[in-house]
């Protein structure tokens, strides 16, 4: 799924498209629908999908991609979306692939699991 794409489906409630994804059940999707509608607003992504803010990591870049696979991914690991979007925006995402994102965002999890222990 493209970002636009997903940026749709939590907007629209569309539960149904994000079951589809891989990795994503039924109340997975429903939490993606609800932490990630505020994140989006952050985003500058209106209720239609689109960016309407010059952001950097504006909804539709290829960038913004590989954030939202490696978003997803955490998510399905059991990572809370509010997590798994601290750790992906703390990293420089410039040309990595999702795999690496996540492969980052898990180390840097993990680093913070081991500090607040």
């Amino acid at each position: 799924i493209d970002a636009d794409s997903f940026a749709h489906c939590i907007f629209q409630q569309d539960t149904a498209t994000l079951v589809k994804l891989p990795g994503i059940g039924k109340k997975t999707a429903q939490r993606l629908v609800i932490e990630m509608r505020d994140r989006l607003d952050e985003q500058g992504v209106d209720q239609t999908g689109i960016a309407v803010a010059s952001d950097p990591v504006s909804v539709g870049s290829t960038r913004t991609a590989a954030v939202q696979d490696a978003m997803c991914a955490l998510v399905s690991l059991g990572y809370k979306p509010q997590q798994a979007s601290r750790a992906l925006h703390a990293m420089v995402v410039e040309g990595q692939s999702s795999a690496d994102l996540i492969r980052e965002a898990l180390r840097k999890l993990s680093e913070g699991e081991h500090a607040s222990q």
